[in-house]
């Protein structure tokens, strides 16, 4: 089945972390509507899900994707102190759309980290 092939993971896996993962997820995507709102609850909501996610890929031996979790949480509470000491209650850096400057960096950014990306996957393979 299908469904089996995609959850087939989670057998090994107690409840509890299947539960702690799940919250995690939700924290996340709460977060992710905070933001798209401007809403300061953007940093709590993100600190829980990247702090439950620091606990579990810790547990599980992803060191990579802890550390990256752990930055993130980092950032977070940089951010929420930053987003506190806003005078007037303007924001410092207000939502807005990409210029076609920023959409042109973009590009040339992408295209460099998949060059980099292909070089060091084919020193790699070379080994």
């Amino acid at each position: 089945m299908i469904i089996g092939y995609f959850f087939s993971q989670y057998n090994d896996y107690e409840t509890v972390d299947i539960l702690l993962e799940i919250v995690a997820i939700l924290f996340g995507l709460v977060s992710v509507l905070f933001a798209k709102k401007n809403n300061i609850l953007v940093y709590p909501t993100g600190i829980i899900s990247t702090i439950l996610f620091v606990y579990l890929l810790n547990k599980w031996g992803l060191v990579g994707d802890m550390l990256i979790n752990g930055y993130y949480t980092t950032m977070s509470i940089y951010g929420w102190y930053v987003w506190t000491r806003r005078k007037e209650n303007q924001p410092e850096f207000p939502i807005s759309k990409m210029t076609i400057k920023e959409y042109y960096q973009g590009i040339v950014i992408f295209v460099l980290t998949l060059l980099f990306l292909l070089l060091y996957i084919n020193i790699l393979i070379n080994l």
